[in-house]
């Protein structure tokens, strides 16, 4: 009867050692597939939270005020909007001031 108890012993532990062994062997896999897992579920909640930001973005660029839009041109290029327009009315004066007299100047006759 003791030869039994050892072979059935002997049997079990066989048995537990091969399916610890595949257990593993098989986590490498799993503990792969969890990881990328992981991975695209990040991935997914970075697109979201890039959508968000991006949908805020063009919002606030769609609902700029004028105010807002001649400060940061003149931040961003250094230009003032202010000095563009008073120069730009010296040149219209200019020139209304060249057509007021070629419009009364007499043509010159011979």
């Amino acid at each position: 009867m003791p030869e039994v108890v050892n072979e059935t012993v002997d049997t079990i532990v066989e048995t537990l050692a091969v399916t610890n062994m595949k257990t593993i062997g098989e986590m490498a896999a799993w503990s792969t597939a969890q990881s990328m897992a992981n991975a695209v579920s990040h991935a997914k909640r970075v697109d979201v939270l890039a959508e968000t930001y991006l949908a805020k973005a063009l919002k606030h660029a769609d609902e700029i005020d004028p105010e807002q839009a001649a400060a940061t041109l003149k931040l961003l290029t250094g230009n003032d909007l202010g000095q563009i327009m008073a120069s730009l009315g010296s040149v219209v004066a200019q020139l209304q001031q060249l057509m007021k007299g070629a419009q009364t100047t007499p043509p010159v006759t011979a």
